[in-house]
């Protein structure tokens, strides 16, 4: 695990010493030195000592971004008087969108690994591009809820379970921050959906709130230390989230004891006095409600103090410490040039991260030896998919098509030939879906690419659906029935019915939006040089109306209401006895594993760690990685509660006909609920089921452990 980097703070009684003491030992030669700029020294030193140089007009020129008519870049202007150079900030959690950059795969294949180590390199490697190009932000990881499958940007969020999320958060702010640059955890809170977001109200119930959308949030300011937070547009319960004190203050600074930056996203600051008092500290895209003359007016009413206007400049100083800024020369942005190391990595995330989610009869994977002829077929065959509208769309320094990628692993022994078939945006021709019946029916093996694009998801654009766009399921349905060895890959942003074809097709991936080298991962599987490991992290139901949002999206007269309550996800599946088509944590692999030799001790103080232990044994002829999954079910608990929540996991390689013996620690809260009643975190005695398995709907052993007090 790559480890954050931090900086040391010091009471506010030695701070204020510092400084004097800096102050009097600059008196001699060393006075043209300020101890802003002194690296030796700790950041709540150098941060004192800058703030009290500022004059009130420079203190407001920091609190607020400028996109200076470029929407990919927003910058805090410079004070050349004290030679403070301009912050700059940048999308986005996938790549830098002001590139070409690398293109990594998005949140939710990322996540998909399971591999907390593997994302926390992947944010290391977007921070040194990040710095190559001078930005000292980025705006990423996005941690909010799959709770809807329509939600454009839902390949963008890593997961519909807070732990998982929060593991992969954390690993990717370590990453990020490690190389100086500051994550920029966003969208705090509920911006679940892009659909309305600007005005949405979101009514949500204090439970909720606590256990499913506020702990990634948590988690990266106690865990990860991150140095930066985007407000959300959307309103929660009643109150614009740039201006909800209770949350910004009372929680996210005060309680959490959070010492960051909390960055407006675009345009959701909608009073002056509201915002600055609520904890905002800097406005985005332009100076409008934190402009210097708004600011001087509230400031000269009394509606706004100087310690607040102070506490925010302070907050962007610290981040400038933080970032290095003034730690030695301006550099002049750069190209970012393509870096194998990088590109390695994309792919290697791209390989962990697709899913098999089905492969009846072992089609796959594919034997060269035993095929001469293959038909890649479908729109985004040859025009694969990196991801959707806006904050997601990194300029790739080159794109690996699906087809591009099986021609070059077959090699000269198999043809492949392609046909479209069908476009993504209208129906096909007749002529366009017999080339492409033609080709299957005369090939040994046919794999069908189809999915979406940025016209059909991303930000401010939810899916209308989830069906396939166009005319892609009938291509889909007149491939199989003229070739039993019909493979079918999805490369979409958002869960596709596949109700219309599932059941006539022997093999499918889920491939997401995964990045620039999506075809070389992609034939990778196919042909079996990589072993599929990855695992779904949001439940895919049979029907649109299995979802826990069902009824409750997008809203209506701008108000959504999270009814759902804690039940979301895999959760809510379990509550109401309803069979997925695929099951959260779900995915296939090439070989087989079993489950062994659980043990936990049976009796334990409440509030102590508990050890799970066991063994993972591949019973296959291949080596494998297998993602172990450890829930935590309560028997007969006082309150209620989902039938069981992951609380543990691990990716283990295995080599085949290997054991391997594998522990994980559940913390203490494993055990806890939010009790309304006390507004706490509340944990009760009593006996759980620690279930181990596969995936939320294969426990393969449990044990009970008795939590005393």
């Amino acid at each position: 695990m790559i480890l954050a980097f931090k900086q040391t703070r010091l009471p506010l009684f030695l701070t204020a010493a510092a400084v004097v003491f800096q102050s009097s030992a600059m008196a001699g030669p060393a006075a043209e030195v300020p101890a802003y700029r002194n690296r030796k020294l700790g950041v709540e030193v150098r941060v004192a000592d800058l703030l009290r140089r500022l004059t009130q007009a420079e203190k407001f020129s920091l609190l607020a971004l400028d996109s200076n008519s470029n929407p990919k870049l927003l910058n805090l202007p410079p004070i050349d008087r004290l030679g403070i150079p301009s912050l700059r900030t940048t999308d986005a959690p996938e790549g830098i969108r002001d590139g070409p950059a690398t293109n990594f795969p998005m949140g939710i294949v990322m996540t998909s690994t399971w591999n907390p180590g593997l994302i926390g390199e992947v944010g290391s490697a977007i921070a040194d591009e990040a710095k190559i190009r001078d930005r000292e932000v980025l705006y990423g990881p996005t941690v909010n809820m799959l709770r809807s499958p329509q939600d454009g940007r839902y390949f963008e969020n890593f997961s519909e379970d807070p732990f998982l999320t929060s593991k992969i958060a954390v690993a990717y702010v370590e990453g990020v921050q490690h190389e100086g640059v500051a994550a920029s955890v966003k969208h705090f809170i509920c911006n679940d959906q892009e659909f309305d977001r600007h005005r949405i109200n979101v009514l949500v119930d204090e439970r909720a709130l606590h256990e499913i959308y506020l702990p990634p949030f948590k988690a990266c300011v106690q865990q990860g230390h991150v140095w930066s937070l985007m407000d959300a547009f959307n309103k929660v319960n009643g109150t614009f989230m740039s201006e909800d004190k209770p949350l910004e203050t009372g929680l996210l600074k005060d309680t959490w004891n959070w010492d960051g930056l909390l960055i407006s996203d675009w345009g959701a600051i909608h009073d002056t006095v509201a915002a600055a008092n609520a904890g905002t500290d800097v406005e985005m895209p332009s100076p409008s409600y934190f402009a210097p003359a708004a600011l001087t007016l509230v400031l000269s009413a009394g509606q706004v103090t100087q310690a607040q206007i102070d506490d925010k400049v302070r907050r962007v100083l610290r981040l400038m410490v933080r970032t290095h800024m003034l730690d030695g020369p301006e550099h002049a942005p750069a190209s970012i040039p393509v870096i194998p190391a990088h590109a390695a990595l994309a792919l290697k995330v791209a390989q962990e991260g697709i899913v098999l989610l089905k492969n009846e009869g072992c089609v796959l994977p594919l034997d060269r030896n035993k095929i001469r002829t293959i038909a890649v077929i479908g729109p985004n065959a040859a025009s694969t998919q990196l991801g959707g509208r806006l904050s997601a769309n990194v300029p790739a320094f080159y794109t690996v098509d699906v087809a591009e990628g099986i021609n070059s692993m077959c090699g000269p022994h198999v043809h492949v030939s392609f046909a479209q078939g069908c476009p993504r945006f209208a129906p096909s021709t007749p002529e366009e879906l017999a080339e492409a019946v033609e080709l299957a029916k005369r090939s040994d093996v046919a794999v069908v690419v189809v999915g979406t694009d940025s016209t059909f998801e991303g930000e401010e654009l939810d899916a209308a659906n989830l069906s396939l766009p166009g005319d892609q399921n009938k291509l889909i349905q007149a491939i199989a029935e003229v070739n039993k060895r019909t493979i079918v890959v999805l490369n979409s942003g958002t869960p596709e019915d596949m109700s219309p074809w599932i059941a006539h097709v022997p093999g499918v991936l889920e491939a997401w939006y995964s990045g620039q080298e999506t075809g070389t991962a992609v034939a990778d599987i196919l042909f079996g040089y990589t072993n599929p490991s990855g695992k779904l992290t949001g439940t895919q139901a049979m029907n649109r109306e299995d979802y826990a949002d069902w009824g409750n999206y997008p809203g209506s007269n701008d108000t959504l209401n999270y009814a759902e309550g804690i039940y979301l996800g895999y959760r809510h599946f379990d509550k109401d006895h309803i069979a997925p088509r695929f099951p959260f944590g779900f995915g296939l692999s090439y070989t087989t594993f079993a489950y062994s030799k659980l043990s936990v001790r049976k009796q334990i103080a409440t509030g102590s760690p508990v050890s799970v232990r066991f063994a993972v044994e591949n019973t296959g002829k291949r080596a494998g990685d297998e993602i172990v999954q450890v829930y935590v079910k309560p028997i007969a608990p006082a309150v209620d509660r989902p039938l069981r929540e992951l609380k543990g996991f691990q990716r283990v390689s295995v080599p085949a006909g290997k054991s391997v013996a594998v522990q994980i620690t559940l913390a203490p809260d494993s055990f806890a609920y939010w009790d309304v009643a006390t507004h706490a975190w509340k944990t009760d005695p009593g006996v759980y089921a620690i279930d181990m398995g596969a995936s939320s709907r294969d426990i393969r052993q449990s044990a009970l452990v008795h939590l005393v007090k």
